[in-house]
């Protein structure tokens, strides 16, 4: 759902004065899995001149109850010391349970966040701060600062003259990063918009896929001893509300070659269970420390990836204990290790994934650097013109 004619509205009132707190209301945290920017390029061309403009998006979620109807976020943009932009959206409360009715809502979100009517044409790191605005008492709160990294693709004509660029956010980041949902019966996925089943695991991965992979399969040991599963095939859908991709064109002869980059999230539903269910193995009855592979058809390893069960619950990984992270009831990150030669992977960009996560989080534990240093360098990071060059990029640290 567009979010930009509910920010246009309130983008009246995103300049009164409020009283501002540099950290959240008691009972609310913010939801490190869910944060996603990316840009909308919007350049165009006048006396042959171009014009190189996005607009920025933005999809963040609180969790906590007892948020009131009408309370909003707003971003800050800034380079620099130099605030850019400013837009505020309403929020929209939302249930992870899905038992009763009556249940009280336990998230808070937005999603695609924009203000269509500002247009931005800086590249490099920004600061994006995320403000939470209490709709029962006006207060604003810095919920979390972020670090997004915007990289500009040229763009020219098979006469070789410049077109508007395309703009794209560098996701690599991500790419180390996965997340597993233990889900309840009658519970929603952390990203899925599905509605709730039965007892279930899912696994998302964030990756610059190649164009088609076919079926994936699973495989898993546990403490070493395999697990069989009755059907290992494992479907996957892909996360809409985390996709972005850009093109870099460019003269070649009497016409033109483009250079993509994408990213997307894939949602990966695994034939495990818990709790009543039967109709696969299940976490309680299997404790201890699980290694999987997600391969093709041909047996080619896509990911590898483990947890930690015990008492029949995923266990935090230790990232989440040592960076402060927070997921809702039930999602933990894995640890995960990318093949060098795999093949559902087009780009990768070892250096980004060194220097954090989550858009400026700065790995905390050996278990997240360790897990930054295997990835591996497939590809390019970037079409040629997004590169960055002669300098060392400096990373600022994620703040809440």
């Amino acid at each position: 759902m567009k979010y930009w004619l509910t920010c246009a509205a309130l983008l009246a009132t995103a300049g009164t004065t409020r009283v501002a707190f540099a950290d959240l209301p008691e009972g609310i945290t913010y939801d490190d899995g869910y944060a996603y920017f990316k840009v909308e390029s919007h350049g165009s061309v006048s006396n042959n001149r171009p014009t190189h403009e996005y607009t920025f998006h933005a999809n963040a979620r609180l969790l906590g109850t007892g948020i009131a109807q009408g309370s909003a976020f707003k971003f800050v943009i800034k380079q620099g010391r130099r605030t850019l932009h400013s837009f505020v959206c309403e929020g929209r409360p939302a249930t992870r349970p899905r038992q009763h009715r009556d249940n009280p809502p336990d998230m808070f979100v937005v999603d695609d966040c924009t203000d269509r009517d500002t247009r931005l044409n800086v590249d490099g790191d920004l600061t994006v701060e995320v403000w939470f605005i209490d709709d029962a008492t006006d207060e604003e709160h810095l919920a979390h600062t972020h670090t997004v990294d915007v990289r500009r693709l040229r763009q020219e004509n098979h006469q070789g003259i410049e077109r508007p660029a395309d703009f794209v956010v560098n996701q690599h980041g991500w790419t180390p990063v996965a997340l597993i949902d233990q889900t309840p019966a009658r519970h929603q996925p952390m990203y899925s918009q599905d509605r709730p089943g039965d007892n279930s695991v899912s696994v998302v991965f964030h990756w610059s896929p190649v164009g088609s992979m076919g079926p994936l399969s699973l495989r898993c040991s546990v403490n070493g001893e395999r697990v069989q599963f009755p059907v290992p095939i494992v479907p996957r859908t892909r996360v809409r509300t985390r996709a972005s991709d850009a093109s870099e064109i460019h003269r070649a002869g009497n016409s033109t070659e483009g250079d993509h980059v994408n990213f997307y999230a894939d949602m990966f539903h695994l034939p495990i269970t818990f709790g009543e269910s039967s109709h696969a193995p299940r976490l309680e009855d299997h404790p201890g420390r699980w290694e999987c592979l997600i391969r093709d058809m041909q047996r080619r390893t896509v990911r590898e990836f483990a947890f930690t069960v015990a008492d029949g619950a995923i266990q935090p990984h230790p990232e989440e204990v040592a960076g402060g992270l927070h997921f809702p009831e039930g999602v933990h990150m894995l640890d995960v290790s990318i093949p060098a030669d795999s093949p559902a992977d087009a780009r990768t960009d070892p250096a980004t994934a060194r220097a954090g996560a989550f858009y400026g989080h700065p790995w905390a534990s050996e278990e997240g650097r360790a897990m930054a240093q295997r990835v591996p360098q497939i590809g390019e990071a970037f079409p040629q013109s997004a590169r960055r060059r002669g300098r060392s990029r400096r990373r600022r640290r994620s703040r809440r």
